[in-house]
Formats: C-alpha cells, sequence, structure tokens
C-alpha cells in the first residue's frame, strides 16, 4: 500500500444504515476528503488503494471488517446505537480501535462529526475545548484548582452555577459529578515527581496543594442543548489501555453485578465508567508527558428514560497508527 499522506474515508455498513450525514462530514470537516461507502468488508478494503485517514464500521460488521483489513494498522471507528459489551473490549484488545461513534436511526450528533472529521485530518491542532465545537452563544468558565479545599469548592460553584443556567436538578448534580471525578483525575491521580513517581494518588483523603506547574484547568460550558466539562492537565498519563478498561470494567460491573476494582492508580478506577455512563460522549486526547485532555458531555434534551438508552460516543485521540 502506499505511504502517501492519507486523504480518504471508509464506511462499512449495512445498506440500511444511514451515512449521508456522516459522508457530508467527512468531507466539510475532511478538507474534501474522498468517502468511499460499501456494504462488504471485503469489497471495501480490495477498493482502498492508500492508507485512509479512518475506517467507520457498524458492530455487526467490525468483526469480518477487521479481518479483511488483515495486518494493517489502519484507525477503525465503531457505529454503536448502545453501549456494547463486545466493542469495548475490541477497542480495549486491538489498537486500531479509536473508539465508539454514538449513532442513531438517523445518524450522529453533527458537531461530534465535525470533530472527529477534523482531529482526524489535522491530529497535531491544539484540541478544542466543547465550547468551541458547540457553537457561538455558549456559556464557559473556567477554574485552575490547585489545593482539595479549591476542587471541593468548585464542584459546588459548577451545580449552583448549572441551576442558575436553567438546568434542573439532575442536570446540575450530574454536572457536578462529573466536575469531582474529573477534578480527582488531575489533581491526585496525574501529577507524578521527576521520577516519574505518583505524587498524590495513593491517598485520595489527603488535603494537597499542588506546585505552580501541576495545576490542570477545568472548563465548564453550558449551550442550550448540552452541558459539557473539559478537563486539561499538564502530565499526559492517562493510557490508552486504561482508558478503555475502566470504562469496560465498570460496564460490566453493572451488566453482571460485580464489584471490580483497580486501586493501582489510589482510586477504584471507576471514574472513567461513571463519566461514560452518565452523558453522551466521552473523549480523552493524550500527548504523552505533555498533556491530557478529558471532555465529558450531556445531552439535556433528553428525558431520564431516554438519557438510559442513549447511543454513547467513546473516543481516545490521537494514537500512533502505522502502515504495514
Amino acid at each position: 500500500m502506499s505511504r502517501s499522506r492519507p486523504s480518504s474515508f471508509v464506511i462499512v455498513a449495512p445498506p440500511a444504515t444511514p451515512t449521508t450525514q456522516l459522508v457530508s462530514a467527512l468531507r466539510a470537516a475532511g478538507s474534501g476528503a474522498s468517502v468511499l461507502v460499501e456494504a462488504d468488508p471485503s469489497l471495501a478494503i480490495a477498493k482502498v488503494h492508500e492508507q485512509p485517514l479512518a475506517i467507520f464500521t457498524t458492530v455487526e460488521l467490525l468483526d469480518d471488517t477487521l479481518a479483511a483489513m488483515g495486518r494493517d494498522r489502519w484507525r477503525v471507528f465503531i457505529l454503536n446505537d448502545q453501549p456494547d459489551e463486545r466493542s469495548m473490549q475490541t477497542a480495549l484488545a486491538d489498537p486500531r480501535i479509536g473508539g465508539l461513534l454514538g449513532w442513531r436511526a438517523h445518524g450522529g450528533r453533527s458537531w461530534e462529526l465535525r470533530y472527529l472529521a477534523r482531529r482526524l485530518v489535522a491530529p497535531l491542532e491544539t484540541p478544542p475545548n466543547m465550547g468551541a465545537l458547540l457553537g457561538w452563544g455558549v456559556s464557559t468558565f473556567a477554574f485552575l484548582p490547585r489545593t482539595t479545599a479549591e476542587e471541593r469548592a468548585t464542584v459546588v460553584n459548577i451545580e449552583g452555577l448549572a441551576k442558575r443556567l436553567g438546568l434542573g436538578r439532575r442536570e446540575a448534580e450530574l454536572t457536578s459529578t462529573a466536575a469531582h471525578e474529573l477534578m480527582m483525575n488531575a489533581v491526585y491521580d496525574a501529577p507524578v515527581d521527576a521520577e516519574g513517581k505518583l505524587k498524590y494518588a495513593l491517598d485520595r483523603t489527603k488535603n494537597i496543594e499542588l506546585l505552580p506547574d501541576e495545576v490542570p484547568t477545568l472548563v465548564f460550558t453550558v449551550s442550550a442543548e448540552y452541558v459539557a466539562l473539559d478537563m486539561i492537565d499538564p502530565f499526559g498519563r492517562l493510557p490508552r489501555p486504561r482508558f478503555f478498561e475502566a470504562v469496560l470494567r465498570g460496564h460490566r460491573n453493572v451488566l453482571y453485578g460485580r464489584s471490580d476494582l483497580d486501586t493501582s492508580m489510589g482510586g477504584a478506577g471507576l471514574g472513567l465508567h461513571t463519566l461514560y455512563s452518565s452523558g453522551c460522549l466521552l473523549r480523552a486526547e493524550m500527548q504523552p508527558s505533555k498533556l491530557t485532555h478529558v471532555s465529558w458531555v450531556l445531552d439535556r434534551r433528553l428525558s431520564r428514560e431516554e438519557a438510559r438508552s442513549q447511543p454513547r460516543s467513546l473516543f481516545y485521540l490521537p494514537f500512533r497508527v502505522e502502515t504495514r
């Protein structure tokens, strides 16, 4: 296969799958990249004459698509209409999987499709905060928690702000809980010393004060349709396996009534699943030893019942993908 700069996308999906919106988003945000749509995985791969930017496929065609790819290290995204254990397991086991894209009968979220297409085309650009993706007219607030007391105060402030901005009690509580989970990861789990040893993660009950160059940034964004949190820390210490494994383990705990924990990083290791299961999107972008950017999004338009069964997206970007 050619090693020229990728300029195309591939969609492998049954004929009944709504792909028009995805094709439009990939072409627009992908700077005119070509898009191949094919129902048969083997035919799709046979038609690829250069490394594609990404392959999008459905849960039912995932195994056949990966098999048709053979040893090619192309990145793959799974179109899924509900939280799916098999897809999560495949994402954990196969580094070619970039994540799960929440997909309804009418398609996906337009801002999410544009984001993903742009990140694939320009992976070296600075990761965007959710405020930049949700559009003009949103309200955005930034917090820099340096101490345990400031972390706790930020959680309270975010819940109060959410209510003043029109969110209901349940939405405000979900947002403050997500803020707490994100900050505990960034304030306690992320910092390491010059030798790479954990500084605070082994005792999350201890009151701490971060050094100036350890302080993370939490950005809180509210639009008419969505609520979002961005957590950025300067350590870049969220490895891909841990990200997918934590979500999968939490999913299995809920599914099978188990209580498997992972205390290797200080906490129980369930915070990422709490974030995933409470929102419509959880994404992580990492530059090793430099930056971790985790985003959580809540869809305000959904009722409690609709939220339980909504398609959820789970991304880890960028990650290294090599051609064969």
